[in-house]
């Protein structure tokens, strides 16, 4: 199968007809992030506590995401993102950061612990949601999995 071959399968099951070009282009975007994330928890997943990995999925749905966004954004260089200036901004500081951090041999330090705490903190904010809420449902989900100390089970 060619690369053309492809992005024609793969439209077939875009769903985003209703999208203006700038709405589709933001989409993908943050879907296009999102599956790397998802690829760096598989990989995470594999290499520490020697889970299978699911990598060939994680790299498909990569793969549909371009596909999409090669053929719904025509002119991709004239399209802006609507997404500056909000939550979006937080999130991608954190991850340049942490990517800083992680390809540059930088010593990982208070600082810029304090620096992504501190965005998302405002990220809490501009969601309307209040970070003890959080901290709570995450503590809470914590002890569905484990219990009340660390349960090696659970990732096997």
């Amino acid at each position: 199968m060619t690369w053309e071959e492809y992005k024609i399968e793969a439209l077939k099951t875009w769903n985003g007809h209703n999208f203006t070009e700038e709405q589709a282009f933001d989409y993908i975007i943050m879907k296009l992030i999102e599956e790397f994330g998802e690829l760096i928890g598989s990989l995470a997943k594999e290499k520490y506590h020697g889970k299978p990995n699911n990598n060939l999925e994680e790299l498909g749905d990569i793969y549909w995401y371009l596909a999409v966004w090669e053929s719904v954004v025509e002119d991709k260089l004239t399209v802006e993102s609507k997404l500056c200036g909000s939550v979006f901004d937080e999130i991608c500081g954190c991850l340049i950061s942490l990517i800083n951090v992680s390809s540059f041999g930088l010593k990982w330090s208070a600082r810029y612990c304090a620096k992504i705490k501190n965005s998302t903190d405002k990220i809490v904010l501009k969601l309307n949601l209040d970070r003890e809420n959080a901290w709570q449902a995450n503590i809470a989900k914590l002890r569905a999995r484990h219990g009340e100390s660390y349960n090696a089970k659970h990732y096997t």
